[in-house]
């Protein structure tokens, strides 16, 4: 005898092997999009860091100053430095003038003319609580060869959570004033 039709049995076998695809999909469809999520977070963080630390560089290559008289001042929390303005006299010194770094809460604040009221820029908002840190390195002879600044943020400062819902970065560089002599 022939039969010409889908027995109950192979139904229930094709439905629920369609089902099994479809979870499958959709649970890689979650997966990626929870790692595109965590990517695109850190990748954020970190180009806000990485662009605080090249504001900071760029400034250091026109500070003016020498052994009486340094261009910056350093404390844990805090980045004075000279910088020579265009067009002035290199070898004048109260022509120029002193920006500033600092952290206000999780900001990074920017002071082009710390003598200039308003003049303030944040340059993030993504360092974690004591997360910009500044230090001087010494050689063995006790002279000052550079600042160390230490930065670290979090896509959502403070809020805790796992690395992949709110990934964090430490960067560290030493920052170099070319304008410094021995003399």
């Amino acid at each position: 005898m022939k039969r010409d039709g889908v027995t109950l049995v192979e139904l229930i076998l094709a439905a629920s092997l369609v089902g099994v695809i479809i979870l499958a999909a959709f649970s890689l469809d979650t997966t990626a999009h929870r790692f595109f999520t965590s990517s695109d977070r850190k990748a954020t963080v970190l180009n806000e860091m990485m662009f605080v630390m090249d504001h900071i560089q760029k400034n250091a290559v026109r500070v003016t100053g020498f052994v009486g008289s340094p261009g910056y001042n350093v404390t844990a929390n805090l980045l004075e430095m000279r910088v020579a303005d265009p067009g002035n006299d290199p070898l004048r010194f109260d022509d120029d003038t002193w920006v500033q770094y600092r952290l206000s809460g999780n900001d990074v604040i920017y002071d082009p003319d710390r003598f200039a009221a308003g003049s303030t820029e944040t340059l993030t908002s993504r360092v974690v609580n004591n997360g910009l840190t500044f230090s001087e390195l010494q050689d063995a002879g006790g002279s000052v060869y550079g600042v160390r600044v230490r930065l670290q943020g979090e896509f959502t400062p403070g809020a805790g959570g796992s690395e992949r819902d709110n990934p964090a970065v430490d960067l560290n560089t030493t920052v170099f004033f070319r304008e410094h002599s021995a003399n």
